[in-house]
C-alpha cells in the first residue's frame, strides 16, 4: 500500500511547469518566519491532486530554514525552500499559541516525530500516533501546543471507491491560524 501511495503521488498529469517561481521563494525568505508557523502546499499537476485539492500537504516550521513533515517515506526534516519549490500554491500560517511555552511544546512535538522515525500512515488513521500522515503530524504538533485541532468525519478516497474516515485536513488547521503569506491558494474569504 505504501508503494502504491508513493507511485500515485508521483504521477504527473500534465507538462505545465509549477507556478511557484524564484520570486515567491525570495518573498518567503524575506518574511519573519517563526518556529511553530505552519506551511502548506498544493499541486495542480499530480494525479493525487484530483482527489486532494487545494492545500494537500502541511508541515511545521522549526526555525533556521528547517521544517518537519510526513511523506510516504516517513516523518522527515526538509528545508523550507525544498518544501515550497515546484508547487502550484502554498501558504504560511501563524497559529494562535497562547504562550511561548506552548509554542515550544508544539515545535518539540514535531521534532520528536521525526527523531522517532515515525512512519507514514497510508491508512489515514488518527487514533495511532505510531504512524502519521502530513496533516496529522501538523495537527498533533498544534495540539501539543494547546491548539484544539480535532479531526472530522469525512468521505475520502478515489471517485470510484469512497469510505468514511475521521481525518485532519488543511481547513481544520487553517481556522486556528492567521494567514501570513498566500501564493495561489483560494482562502476561506475568497470562496
Amino acid at each position: 500500500m505504501k508503494r502504491f501511495v508513493t507511485i500515485l503521488g508521483d504521477i504527473r498529469t500534465n507538462v505545465t511547469p509549477p507556478k511557484t517561481r524564484a520570486k515567491q521563494i525570495r518573498d518567503v525568505l524575506k518574511l519573519d518566519l517563526k518556529a511553530g508557523d505552519i506551511l502548506g502546499r498544493g499541486y495542480d499537476y499530480y494525479l493525487d491532486s484530483y482527489y486532494l485539492t487545494g492545500i494537500s500537504h502541511t508541515g511545521v516550521y522549526l526555525g533556521e530554514g528547517l521544517m518537519a513533515h510526513s511523506v510516504a517515506e516517513g516523518c522527515q526534516f526538509i528545508d523550507i525552500v525544498d518544501f515550497i519549490a515546484n508547487t502550484d500554491s502554498f501558504v504560511i500560517l501563524r497559529p494562535h499559541y497562547s504562550t511561548d511555552k506552548l509554542l515550544e511544546l508544539s515545535v518539540k512535538k514535531a521534532i520528536n516525530f521525526v527523531n522517532a522515525k515515525i512512519q507514514y500512515d497510508v491508512y489515514l488513521k488518527t487514533n495511532d500516533l505510531n504512524m502519521l500522515y502530513c496533516h496529522e503530524l501538523t495537527a498533533e504538533a498544534l495540539r501539543a501546543g494547546g491548539i484544539p485541532v480535532n479531526p472530522l468525519n469525512r468521505l475520502v478516497g478515489l471517485p470510484f471507491l469512497k469510505f468514511k474516515r475521521e481525518l485532519y485536513m488543511y481547513e481544520d488547521i487553517e481556522k486556528h491560524c492567521d494567514m501570513i503569506y498566500n501564493f495561489g491558494h483560494e482562502t476561506r474569504g475568497s470562496r
